[in-house]
């Protein structure tokens, strides 16, 4: 791995700001090689809607980005909230299908980790001044 160490899930060069159901994939996380697990913080900063949701998509790739998997998915509506969670990729997640945007709603992949990761979020409904940051700290 390049550097352990904090990084921003970021869009654009920023948090996600959310404004029109659409699907917002962020970039990359590079030279994260020999990753072995990480914590994950999403702070979603609900300013108002019209009873839109959210779908948080933590995702990794096996082959450079070419792929990606879900590894984590966190739903968020009409109130502000912060979560954290880890993921390991020691524990054996058995055969998984690639699912960019379809692991089921507030559940955990652990166990594939490769060398990069992302934020991708899949909204639904008009959002303002709604904001959802994410950051990781990697080892």
């Amino acid at each position: 791995m390049d550097a352990p160490g904090c990084y921003a899930l970021t869009i654009d060069g920023g948090d996600f700001a959310v404004t029109v159901p659409d699907v917002y994939t962020g970039a990359w996380v590079t030279g994260l090689d020999g990753m072995q697990a990480m914590s994950v913080s999403l702070d979603f900063r609900y300013g108002t809607s019209d009873m839109a949701d959210i779908r948080a998509y933590v995702q990794t790739s096996l082959d450079d980005g070419a792929t990606a998997f879900d590894v984590a998915c966190l739903v968020f509506n009409t109130v502000s909230d912060r979560r954290a969670f880890n993921l390991s990729g020691t524990s054996a997640a058995g055969i998984v299908s690639a699912s960019d945007g379809f692991l089921a709603d507030n559940t955990l992949l652990n166990g594939l980790l490769g060398n990069r990761v992302r934020l991708k979020l899949a909204t639904t409904g008009t959002y303002q001044n709604t904001v959802l940051a994410g950051r990781i700290n990697v080892r």
